[in-house]
């Protein structure tokens, strides 16, 4: 049961890292462009 809730975590630490990157990367070329 505790690895399924280390598993979840990570999972959603890798969803909230993404999610910025998908945010700030379009900005940054925005500026580039």
């Amino acid at each position: 049961m505790g690895t399924l809730i280390v598993v979840a975590a990570l999972v959603l630490v890798f969803l909230i890292v993404l999610a910025k990157t998908a945010v700030v990367v379009p900005q940054q070329s925005a500026y580039v462009v």
